[in-house]
C-alpha cells in the first residue's frame, strides 16, 4: 500500500486476490477432516487429540484481526474508486501511499512546527489544524 509505483489497477487486483485466497484457505481448512489435522500435527510434541477443530484451524490460519483487516482494506479501496468514478471525490484520493500513519504523523509534526520555536501551544482544534495545513501547502 505504500509503494508509489503501484498502479490503482494492480492495487485492486492484489487486494482482492488476497481476500479470495484467504477465503479459499479458510474454506479448505473447514473441509478438512479431524484426522487430517492429526496427521498434519503429528510432528508436534503436544497432544492434539483433545483440541477442537477450531483451535486446530487457528494454528494454520492467520489471526481473525488480520483476516478482517484484509477484507476491510479491499472493500474500502473498491468504495474509494467508486466514489472517484462518480465524481464525489477528486482523483487525488487514489494516492493510497499517502494513507499510512507515517504520513499523518509527519503532517501533524509540521502543523505543530508552524507555532514557532518558542511557543508552548502544541494542541489545537480541527479548524486550527486545517488552517495550519493550508499554510504548509504554500
Amino acid at each position: 500500500y505504500i509503494d508509489r509505483g503501484t498502479s490503482i489497477n494492480d492495487r485492486v487486483y492484489h487486494a482482492w486476490f488476497t481476500v479470495f485466497l484467504c477465503r479459499i484457505w479458510w474454506a479448505w481448512l473447514l473441509t478438512k477432516a479431524e484426522y487430517d489435522f492429526d496427521e498434519m500435527l503429528s510432528w508436534s510434541s503436544e497432544d492434539n487429540s483433545s483440541q477442537s477443530i477450531g483451535k486446530l484451524i487457528r494454528r494454520f490460519f492467520i489471526t481473525n484481526t488480520s483476516f478482517q483487516s484484509i477484507e476491510i482494506n479491499a472493500h474500502q479501496l473498491t468504495y474509494l474508486i467508486l466514489l472517484v468514478i462518480e465524481g464525489s471525490l477528486p482523483i487525488e484520493s487514489l494516492q493510497i501511499f499517502l494513507f499510512s500513519s507515517q504520513t499523518c504523523e509527519n503532517t501533524l509534526h509540521s502543523a505543530r512546527a508552524t507555532s514557532g520555536a518558542f511557543s508552548s501551544i502544541v494542541n489545537f482544534s480541527v479548524i486550527q489544524f486545517l488552517r495550519r495545513v493550508q499554510k504548509l501547502r504554500y
